[in-house]
């Protein structure tokens, strides 16, 4: 079975990338075709294509390798995955190695990488090993307002981090300190934060910072019942989006003042001092104290 696909290519640094038509498929044994729902655009991929990076796979090359989606088809061995939503890994390990066979595919020699070692998922279709593919439960994204092209960046941009978070044995009341919260920081910060960790985020960018701080202000109303869930996505999703450029101040305003609506502006600058007093001041080390007052005091630090 072949499906009709398109990717768009890039063929050389910095100049327009180039539609083309292809047959995805027949699949080898294991393999499946993914309808590609959304590809996230890392800076991985920005290097490729502005910086002239070399890639592994010879050009021309679709990039990408943030992917969500739904499998279209499959070959022999990986049926039962048909139909289902699905994140693709952003790294591919080989699965049969004496690494992998001892957990430690991310150090794989054989990985593969789309976008890099592979063509990617800048396309309407990507042919992967189903090995590794990881189940999405749409119900559960429906129920806070997201859809399945929203998390494609779980693939690499979160879970980099959680990793980071996991093997370093992170727990409730451990202090992490982040230095830069840009797209992976950033999402090191609120993963720690769940955690239970005590979290200071460090940043010449004070923009970066204040969403941040925004960020886990919403996780700490939603965690003392004072914000509802569906409350929370929809807010949570507008910081996201305006991180990524794809809203503006205004329209973050708008969504954030939904919650609001309502409340006085007392009752909810006391929930900011209290979650301050809790969450923040309260739990410094005092070997970081003149750390971040340093960083306060240039600005860099929120």
């Amino acid at each position: 079975m072949t499906i009709a696909a398109t990717r768009w290519v890039m063929t050389a640094p910095g100049t327009p990338m180039v539609r083309e038509a292809f047959d995805a498929g027949p699949l080898a044994a294991g393999e499946v075709t993914v309808e590609v729902a959304g590809c996230g655009v890392c800076h991985t991929d920005l290097g490729y294509f502005y910086d002239g990076v070399r890639t592994n796979h010879a050009l021309p090359l679709a990039l990408g390798h943030e992917i969500s989606g739904r499998v279209a088809a499959a070959g022999a061995g990986a049926e039962r995955w048909v139909g289902k939503p699905v994140l693709i890994p952003a790294v591919l390990p080989c699965g049969h190695c004496d690494l992998c066979n001892r957990s430690l595919g991310t150090i794989c020699r054989g990985q593969k990488m789309p976008g890099n070692d592979i063509q990617g998922g800048f396309a309407t279709h990507i042919t992967v090993p189903a090995r590794g593919l990881c189940e999405v439960d749409t119900l559960r994204l429906e129920s806070v307002g997201l859809e399945l092209a929203d998390i494609c960046v779980v693939a690499d941009a979160l879970t980099t981090p959680y990793q980071a978070v996991r093997r370093t044995g992170v727990k409730p009341g451990t202090l992490v300190v982040v230095v830069g919260v840009g797209g992976v920081g950033g999402y090191c910060v609120q993963v720690a934060n769940a955690f239970g960790a005590k979290v200071v985020a460090i940043d010449v960018d004070g923009t970066l910072l204040r969403v941040q701080s925004g960020v886990l202000y919403i996780a700490y109303l939603r965690r003392n019942g004072l914000m509802g869930r569906a409350d929370q996505a929809r807010i949570y999703w507008a910081f996201l989006t305006y991180r990524l450029g794809m809203l503006n101040m205004r329209k973050l305003a708008e969504v954030t003042s939904r919650w609001l609506r309502g409340r006085e502006e007392e009752e909810v600058a006391e929930h900011c001092r209290h979650w301050y007093e809790t969450e923040v001041r309260a739990h410094m080390r005092s070997e970081i104290v003149d750390l971040v007052r340093d960083h306060c005091a240039r600005g860099h630090l929120v």
